[in-house]
């Protein structure tokens, strides 16, 4: 029989595949009449790979084989035969690769051949039927195919097989970290990367608890960030419980338009992130397979931010009529955003129904308690505290309410003295411009004219005497002329001197309408009538008073001279003055009079016809009422007139709240003061919000949605940030202002979303990777939306369900080539996002089917 070249080697098939190592096996093929000298196992990579390093390892029954020059790179005409056994030429190499680089082929001088892959040779005994190719590159398709040989030469080649090699992680970790702080929650990170580095690649944080010094867990987010972004889209305020060791790692994709360089330099900048907070940051690359070694971490401190809370437990106790002391705890740490250096206090007086905005004082201290001194007798002061650092003040406390201690009264201005009759003086007052405490009783001193030694006095007890009603305003008119008609049969012991309080008298106040401060600004323009009777006729007298608190007595006021009289002329028992009513109520202004023959009252206001009455009685107060009455009061002897200046206020207007901008977990809102502060100033605005739920976002059910929520700030605010919002959710906002009297009605509604969406869906290719028996879900692939993401679920046929937020899901112990149903969520404050696939598991030799996206919705929950 005459020889020739063999067959091919039949059934060439894999056994094994690794990361490192690729095992097959083959049948021995025809001979051609000659025995076999030896197989022929050709490999390469289908596409270069930089410093690959191969080897050929061969078995059979436990027997090696090992090829020679096994661990060097050859050149093409060493290794790669052609079927007739001949090395190929370097020109029939080009049909393998084009632009190899071998400076043998024309076009190329200088480029290295090994910085391509070149195919490699390895001899195996003719009677080993498997073989087993090591120190492979994890994850790089390769070519394999066998030939036999004999004396006459080698066979054709086995058809080609295409294998792929099992991923690895990462082996060395990036170079050169290096980390530096930025604006507001920004830390800027650059590293090095090396070939051992793929992408997506990772960046961790571990927050220093012994910096801070607070008790707080660190959050694992995961948060995708898209080609051609280097930024973070999530922050990491919700936290999980975590080891203290353990780094919250984020997710980082270079841009695809990227380089391939030898060490590329990559810069990533960490966003919303703890202000003024020490950080320890790492990098890793990830593949497939999973993470590789971290770098050494570097750390470095946030800059700092106003602080945010509020100093606690504010209040205050009276040291002095003119001094209080202020008490507060200090923030807790969490809050500062930085170095505290002092707190500011800002106070003002209650109280003032004037037309101008409240006096605001300020003061600072470096301490946690303070005393507020020169301040007004027996006032009450609002008092708000507030923290500051370098970077600004933080938000102020709520106010609350200081009042001074008692002091003794201030000099009472100078009585109105009348002759009452031949034998009484009538005198009226008002009470001191400043009582500084309560007022218990008046004392009147009298004594005839230079007669120093024969003083009396009479105690008028305020505790007896309430503001009198209108209809006895009338009676004064005619005390004189029922007296006298008592006197013709009655002794002077048994007379009942005439006496009582007359002022602006407030009826049908609208019920939500606070009118306190109202009703003691009306009561100081209050006339106090005492008769001092029994009097000697022919003798002038002097009069002066004191007003007395629980502390003591005032200084006297000034003294005044009258003489009694069978003549009385027409007096007016008050002095009028300013009053305030309220829009809506019933005012009636009292006119007292005394005088015999008993006075005509007249009253009269510009443009208005008024009826004569004693008490003029105005109802339904309007703006148009804002007027200055005048009553007058005639007999034969003469007449007297007073002025009531009344000025009609009420409750603000609203004003209108504007969105400024939003963040992820607060709204800025801005406001101009309102048109019409009711004639009073601005004490306050207070800020109304709720969560919106999706269904009720048109208003149509509103009874779904969240309650309301309140904020109150100072007059001295004409902007607020709502803070501690969900994020990318929905609120509604409104806005009220007050005075003295109260609230205005609610403004329009303003609806705005804070910053962020619910889950975004990543490509397929970054969430999956698959092998013949497991599908590995990289959950840190999710894009947030920009809200932390806080939970996910993985369902396959349902093997595995309700993970939570972490690097990776493998779903093992699945069979090769097999199709699967997978179907992922991702949830954050925003909402949920479920994708559905269709994934198929590797073959055995790595080759995937899929996977292919079946688009099922987006569900928002």
């Amino acid at each position: 029989m005459r020889a020739e070249r063999p067959d091919p080697p039949s059934h060439v098939h894999i056994v094994h595949v690794s990361s490192r190592y690729i095992s097959l096996a083959w049948a021995p093929p025809f001979d051609g009449n000659s025995p076999l000298s030896h197989y022929v196992l050709q490999h390469w990579p289908l596409a270069p790979v930089p410093h690959l390093a191969s080897s050929l390892m061969a078995s059979s029954q436990g027997h090696q084989v090992t090829s020679s020059e096994q661990h060097r790179h050859r050149t093409p005409s060493e290794t790669l035969l052609t079927p007739s056994g001949r090395a190929y030429l370097p020109s029939e190499l080009e049909s393998f690769y084009k632009s190899s680089g071998d400076p043998d082929v024309p076009g190329h001088p200088g480029e290295r051949l090994d910085s391509h892959p070149v195919p490699l040779n390895t001899t195996v005994r003719a009677d080993v039927t498997e073989a087993k190719i090591e120190l492979l590159t994890p994850g790089v398709t390769y070519l394999l195919q066998l030939l036999a040989v004999n004396s006459l030469g080698a066979s054709e080649p086995s058809p080609p097989l295409s294998v792929t090699t099992h991923q690895e992680p990462p082996a060395q970790p990036p170079d050169s970290l290096h980390a530096a702080r930025g604006g507001l929650g920004q830390i800027t990170v650059t590293w090095k990367v090396g070939y051992q580095t793929v992408s997506p690649k990772t960046l961790a944080l571990h927050r220093d608890h012994a910096f801070t010094k607070t008790q707080s867990s660190d959050t694992r987010v995961s948060a995708f960030v898209p080609p051609g972004q280097a930024e973070m889209l999530s922050g990491d305020d919700n936290s999980r419980q975590s080891d203290s060791n353990e780094f919250s790692w984020r997710s980082f994709r270079p841009r695809d338009s990227e380089p391939d360089l030898q060490e590329p330099s990559l810069t990533l900048t960490l966003r919303g992130l703890k202000h003024y907070t020490k950080y320890a940051l790492t990098v890793r690359a990830v593949n497939e397979v999973g993470p590789g070694p971290m770098a050494r971490p570097v750390t470095v401190t946030t800059s700092e931010a106003p602080p945010v809370g509020t100093p606690g437990s504010v209040e205050c106790s009276a040291l002095s009529p003119r001094s209080v002391r202020v008490r507060w705890t200090p923030l807790p740490d969490n809050a500062t955003n930085g170095v505290i250096l002092g707190y500011k206090l800002t106070y003002y007086k209650l109280g003032h129904l004037t037309k101008g905005p409240p006096n605001y004082e300020m003061k600072r201290t470096t301490n946690l308690e303070t005393n507020l001194q020169g301040l007004e007798r027996y006032s009450n002061y609002s008092v708000t505290v507030r923290a500051y650092n370098g970077a600004g003040d933080g938000q102020p406390s709520n106010f609350i309410n200081c009042r001074t201690l008692e002091d003794v009264p201030s000099t009472p201005s100078p009585m109105k003295a009348v002759a009452g009759g031949p034998d009484s003086v009538v005198l009226g007052w008002h009470a001191p411009l400043h009582p500084n405490g309560a007022l218990t009783h008046y004392t009147l001193y009298y004594r005839p004219l230079n007669a120093h030694h024969a003083k009396h006095s009479v105690t008028v007890d305020i505790s007896r005497h309430l503001l009198s009603p209108p209809t006895a305003v009338r009676n004064v008119n005619h005390s004189y002329q029922q007296r006298r008609r008592r006197d013709t049969y009655s002794s002077p012991a048994v007379r009942r001197p005439m006496s009582g309080v007359f002022g602006p008298h407030l009826s049908n106040v609208p019920a939500d309408v606070d009118v306190s401060e109202l009703v003691d600004l009306n009561a100081k323009s209050a006339f106090w009538i005492q008769e001092i009777d029994n009097l000697d006729g022919h003798a002038s007298f002097e009069f002066w008073m004191t007003a007395s608190t629980g502390v003591g007595e005032s200084p006297p006021s000034r003294v005044v001279v009258q003489s009694p009289t069978s003549r009385v002329d027409a007096e007016i028992l008050t002095k009028g003055g300013q009053v305030v009513g309220v829009m809506g109520s019933t005012l009636t202004l009292p006119c007292p009079t005394i005088g015999s023959p008993a006075p005509v009252v007249t009253w009269s206001a510009p443009g208005k016809v008024l009826a004569p009455h004693n008490a003029l009685v105005l109802p339904s107060l309007g703006p148009q009422h804002s007027l200055n009455y005048t009553c007058t009061a005639r007999n034969t002897h003469n007449s007297d007139t007073i002025v009531w200046a009344l000025r009609v206020v009420s409750t603000p207007v609203a004003p209108t709240p504007f969105v400024e901008h939003s963040t992820e977990s607060a709204i800025h809102i801005t406001w101009s003061p309102p048109a019409e502060n009711g004639g009073l100033p601005i004490v306050g605005y207070i800020i109304r919000y709720k969560l919106m739920h999706p269904d009720t976002e048109d208003g149509s059910a509103d009874k779904m949605a969240a309650p309301w929520q309140e904020l109150v700030v100072d007059a001295g605010h004409k902007n607020y940030a709502v803070p501690d919002l969900l994020c990318g959710s929905t609120y509604r906002l409104l806005l009220l202002s007050s005075n003295a009297l109260g609230r205005s009605v609610p403004s329009v509604h303003v609806t705005t979303r804070t910053k962020g969406a619910v889950p975004r869906m990543p490509r397929w290719q970054d969430l999956l990777s698959i092998n013949s028996t497991a599908i590995n879900v990289h959950l840190y692939a999710w894009l947030s939306g920009g809200c932390d993401i806080v939970a996910y679920a993985v369902v396959i046929r349902p093997l595995k369900q309700g993970a939570s937020p972490q690097d990776t899901v493998v779903l093992g112990d699945l069979e090769p080539s097999t199709w699967y149903h997978v179907t992922i969520s991702a949830t954050n404050s925003a909402g949920t996002t479920t994708r559905l696939y269709n994934v198929a598991t590797a073959d055995i030799t790595g080759g995937e089917k899929g996977p292919l996206l079946l688009w099922v919705g987006m569900g928002i929950m």
